[in-house]
């Protein structure tokens, strides 16, 4: 941002008088403290239009090229607050360089007009030749509609305004960058009718376009779309698809985007469907890249959904490319990704090698509105890059799974689940992740949608109860899961969805199940019969028992594969087992009843979680077997992941008030806290602990999560 300061000052300072452009100079001055403060910039931003007392909000705004080259970005300014209803303006900044540097100043567009504002503005460029200048004008509750003006001097100067919907009166809806022109020639608006005079406020619009085959001078009304009576459909945008037909993508409940489609450019429309693009009651913007053909979408990624007219927290923004219309989308990476802050009504605009993103941002801490311009290279559009790591946490006292920034510590979301969820897998294409449901009958078995954050399949293991423990085959297309007190494992094909086995374990109590490195085995810990069941995966038959402790319970292989870790919880041991033989050739004694495990340096230190009244984390030097140091956590500290750079470890830990195994394996709970003891995060380094998250009741089962960085139908 310095540099690009430094430019514009370059350019004033030529053949200049320096007396006279002081003032510039430390506005530019002042900008750039003002915008360095803010911890989300990056190289790519080149542009914050920050809000101030008197001008709280900056947004919705939209790009044109100028025939001179230069780019126009319009946006709405508004005054007194930050009120879709406030006082506005549409005010105008010039880029000379592509994108990369813009003017300080702004330049009047449009003044106030109607009794309360002016917003949402699109620029087109007609095939005529022309700018079309489209925005909103409000005069009241029942009077919001869309006004055009038409630059035939490339901006200099605009028409008179006219209005678009001449055939009713009411509360219209069309948002900052959303007009287009068809191959045809017609100019489609897509709008959203929200209330008339004689109706009471919908918050579900009724979509439709209006269009034009005279270049603006005269608009005919479309067919209304027709929306299932169950979503919310607001804030229409349109995309030309490669057949000359329309997709209409819609601001929708329900955690996904809707779309419609119309082979009658733009007339009728075909029923909203919902889409696998993942996304809360947020809008969606997408534009067709002219350097590559592709399509290219700016969204909230998080599909957070709820009951009514339920809206999140507008973040992470991210971008995609799809090359096939829409059906896919690749290239998945973030805008912006900060849960203390929001983002949304993103304009798109291609210029050269470049893409322009414009769009409003707000931080928790500020009370105004910003806006926000970045610049990306068509090779930054196009790299593969994996998206952040998300921890996810199942509270199996509150029947959650909660969405955790390791980074920040802070919880993104929380989403209703099963009922009692104890275990964790995550599917290696990243997409589900199955949970068990163990209190009794315990006859559950749980299938999230991790991208669209919710549950969306509830298997049922009929009179096989007690599911607990939980494993996926490294193909991803088998998850394995315990039924402890019936003695099997019930394998479940991930692509059916169905119970296709139930595998006898010949153990008492088999809580826990892993699969061997070379996915040969299914290995399950027998609590009571205290031994561990090594099955040969493809034909179920029992290889072998293997002595084990006084409750085996979680095991670990070695991050070599050579040797099985098995922690005996009430015998306060760990058994070590030689892959290579299926024998235990060591015992380790391990206090404090220890119940998971994980490795991490590369197998030089195990970390163990200690279930008890005084939780603990116990630090291993595995060569020595030693302990190296037991750091105090919450109470009955169970569930363990460790960051991705291995600095810390996040330590689950119970609210149970004390927790105990019965004889035959089954855990019982006198009862609960009201408060959770949430999820110790250790350092690493200093083997302390450094903070608590607090993600709901009885936070347990976790794994790191890898966002795909890919949308399939």
């Amino acid at each position: 941002m310095l540099f690009s300061l430094i430019r514009q000052l370059r350019i004033k300072l030529q053949g200049s008088n320096l007396n006279l452009l002081l003032p510039s100079i430390l506005s530019l001055l002042i900008v750039f403290n003002v915008t360095a403060q803010n911890t989300d910039m990056d190289s790519n931003t080149v542009l914050d239009i920050l809000s101030s007392k008197d001008n709280p909000r900056n947004s919705e705004g939209s790009f044109v090229t100028l025939k001179d080259g230069r780019i126009l970005f319009v946006y709405s300014r508004f005054m007194q607050s930050t009120s879709d209803h406030a006082p506005a303006q549409l005010m105008g900044r010039f880029s000379e360089d592509n994108g990369a540097t813009w003017s300080m100043e702004d330049h009047l567009i449009v003044d106030r007009e109607g009794d309360m504002n002016v917003m949402s503005v699109s620029l087109l460029r007609l095939y005529n030749g022309n700018i079309a200048l489209f925005y909103m004008r409000k005069n009241s509750m029942n009077d919001c509609t869309l006004y055009v003006r038409i630059s035939t001097d490339e901006a200099k100067s605009w028409s008179e305004p006219k209005s678009i919907i001449e055939d009713q009166t009411g509360y219209f809806v069309t948002n900052n960058d959303r007009v287009i022109q068809h191959s045809s020639g017609r100019i489609l608006v897509p709008v959203s009718l929200h209330k008339t005079a004689q109706s009471i406020w919908s918050n579900s619009g009724e979509l439709r376009c209006y269009y034009s085959d005279d270049d603006g001078q005269t608009w005919i009304r479309g067919r209304a779309v027709p929306s299932p009576s169950e979503h919310i459909t607001q804030e229409p945008g349109l995309i030309e698809l490669q057949d000359s037909s329309l997709m209409m993508f819609i601001r929708a409940s329900g955690g996904k985007m809707m779309r419609s489609f119309s082979k009658d450019m733009g007339y009728s429309w075909t029923l909203a469907e919902k889409t696998n693009v993942p996304a809360p009651i947020a809008p969606t913007s997408i534009k067709r890249l002219p350097q590559t053909g592709d399509l290219f979408m700016a969204w909230i990624h998080n599909g957070e959904s709820g009951p009514g007219y339920f809206k999140t927290k507008r973040s992470p923004l991210t971008m995609a490319v799809s090359k096939d219309d829409g059906k896919t989308w690749q290239h998945i990476q973030n805008v912006e990704y900060s849960p203390e802050a929001t983002y949304s009504y993103t304009a798109i605009h291609a210029v050269d090698d470049y893409v322009l993103l414009g769009y409003y941002f707000k931080a928790d801490a500020k009370p105004g509105f910003d806006i926000r311009i970045k610049r990306y290279s068509m090779d930054e559009v196009y790299t593969e890059k994996d998206l952040d790591p998300v921890l996810v946490v199942a509270n199996k006292h509150s029947n959650t799974l909660s969405y955790v920034n390791p980074v920040t510590k802070k919880v993104l979301e929380s989403i209703d689940i099963g009922n009692n969820p104890h275990e964790i897998a995550i599917t290696p294409d990243q997409r589900f992740a199955y949970l068990s449901s163990y209190e009794a009958p315990g006859n559950q078995i749980l299938v999230v949608d991790l991208q669209a954050r919710e549950q969306v399949k509830t298997i049922s293991t009929g009179e096989v109860g007690r599911i607990h423990g939980v494993t996926i085959s490294p193909d991803g297309l088998y998850a394995y899961f315990t039924a402890g007190q019936s003695g099997y494992v019930i394998e479940v094909d991930t692509r059916t969805q169905e119970i296709t086995r139930k595998i006898p374990t010949h153990g008492k109590i088999s809580h826990m199940v892993y699969i061997s490195p070379d996915s040969r085995y299914l290995l399950t810990a027998n609590i009571v019969s205290e031994n561990i069941s090594l099955i040969e995966r493809t034909s179920g038959k029992l290889i072998k028992q293997i002595p084990a402790g006084k409750g085996v319970e979680g095991m670990a292989f070695t991050p070599d594969g050579r040797f099985l870790w098995a922690l005996n919880q009430t015998g306060a041991s760990i058994t070590i087992i030689d892959v290579a033989t299926w024998e235990a050739v060591e015992n380790l004694p391990c206090p404090g009843m220890p119940v998971r495990i994980v490795f991490i340096d590369g197998g030089k230190r195990a970390l163990v979680a200690g279930w008890q009244k005084e939780g603990s984390l116990t630090v291993i030097d595995v060569e020595k077997k030693k302990e190296i140091k037991r750091i105090k956590v919450g109470d009955y500290a169970i569930g363990i992941e460790v960051s991705p750079d291995q600095r810390y470890a996040f330590v689950g830990c119970e609210d149970s008030l004390e927790p105990e195994i019965l004889p035959n394996g089954s855990e019982r709970i006198k009862s609960k806290k009201e408060d959770s003891d949430g999820v110790h995060v250790v350092d690493l380094q200093t083997l302390k602990v450094v903070h608590v998250i607090k993600t709901g009741l009885g936070p347990d089962p976790m794994s790191l999560w890898y966002p795909p960085s890919t949308i399939e139908e």
